[in-house]
């Protein structure tokens, strides 16, 4: 009675109650689908994707006798592709670059399970950063948790999740906007990108090219590499980001990180990234954990693994050197594969390769990676 002669007290929790259900929507698929964010989230939910892409591939191409690689890392791993392959004239390769941006062990162990369902690869490329074992770092939580695994996942393998990371992937549910990582700069970039977008064509008449003599697969080429110098607001649609039309068309793999950076720059760069990774460093064991279930399945299905320590630069190799987990880690994942009779190589050693362009602090230039895939191949 109190309540029906005073309705205006029920305004406030009205509200609050319809704000946490319109929140609640950012957990459906399609909806999150419109609300993509640069980085992590759309590479995440392109391997998604990309897993059906490859599946289909597979059932189509039973007689293809090319050699089928999985590429498992994080983003030092991103530049081992087809093109790559192809480059060196291995076009005998069929190579998708499955690594993700900050991913973990259990993550190369999720896409390896998903991927044995359909297929059963002839080699597995896996890059392995000893600083992403920190657990302090975060990056189980976020992005692994938050956007590249499934609930089945986490609720087969909740007794390996650190429930520190367990807590902020469950908050990225219960605050489902604020777990899309939503980017306001971003938004205002996209917003003055549709109002002030150039045309392509009179850009192209500058350089004497006619855009209508162009073939459809160079308008497509050329429409997707140029929308990465501009944003819009129609890249919050996944499938009308440029990103995500371009890791397809490479089988997954990423390009754009070409270049060298000039050596004070990445001298301060490589500090960021120590207070980042290195600081406060408390071994994953659930990582380690991930892997051996990893290499026990690539095993048990008869594929074979070739693992890898990625070439980070000068600065960070002897940051390395200083943190004695990140020598425990290095012995433990080589023990790991010799216990699986599967090769593993470190692409920091000069007498491997002494490619030395970094196009930042954290990764190779797109320039070393035909040197990398020469040395892979050797181990075949």
């Amino acid at each position: 009675m109190f309540l029906i002669k005073k309705p205006h007290l029920l305004f406030f929790p009205l509200l609050i109650a319809g704000i946490f259900l319109i929140d609640k929507i950012f957990l459906l698929e399609n909806v999150r689908d419109h609300f993509i964010q640069p980085g992590g989230m759309l590479y995440y939910r392109q391997r998604k994707e990309q897993l059906g892409i490859l599946k289909k591939y597979i059932l189509h191409n039973d007689n293809k006798k090319n050699t089928l690689i999985i590429v498992l890392g994080d983003s030092r791993s991103l530049g081992l592709g087809q093109e790559i392959a192809n480059y060196i004239k291995k076009n005998e390769l069929d190579i998708w670059n499955f690594a993700g941006p900050q991913a973990v062990p259990a993550y190369y162990f999720y896409i390896a399970k998903k991927i044995f369902k359909f297929t059963k690869p002839d080699y597995f490329y896996i890059g392995i950063s000893p600083d992403a074992f920190n657990r302090n770092a975060g990056i189980f939580a976020s992005p692994v948790l938050n956007y590249g695994v499934d609930k089945e996942f986490i609720e087969t393998y909740r007794t390996l999740i650190p429930d520190r990371d367990y807590t902020v992937y469950k908050k990225t549910r219960l605050y489902a906007l604020a777990g899309l990582q939503f980017s306001f700069r971003t938004l205002i970039k996209r917003i003055k990108g549709s109002l002030f977008q150039t045309d392509i064509e009179e850009i192209l008449k500058k350089f004497n090219i006619n855009y209508n003599k162009l073939t459809l697969e160079e308008k497509k080429i050329l429409q997707t590499l140029y929308s990465f110098r501009e944003e819009n607001l129609s890249f919050y649609n996944y499938y009308k980001s440029p990103q995500r039309l371009l890791l397809n068309m490479t089988k997954g793999a990423q390009y754009a990180w070409f270049g060298k950076m000039n050596d004070n720059e990445l001298k301060k760069e490589t500090e960021k990234l120590k207070n980042l990774y290195l600081n406060q460093f408390i071994i994953s064991q659930e990582q380690l954990i991930f892997l051996e279930f990893l290499l026990r399945e690539i095993q048990k299905n008869q594929s074979k693994a070739i693992l890898f320590f990625p070439r980070v630069n000068p600065y960070l190799r002897e940051m390395y050197k200083e943190v004695p987990e990140i020598q425990f880690i290095k012995r433990e994942i080589t023990n790991k594969a010799n216990q699986y009779n599967f090769p593993i190589i470190d692409f920091n050693d000069d007498k491997i390769i002494n490619c030395n362009d970094y196009y930042d602090a954290s990764h190779l230039s797109v320039s070393c990676f035909p040197d990398v895939l020469r040395v892979l191949l050797k181990y075949h």
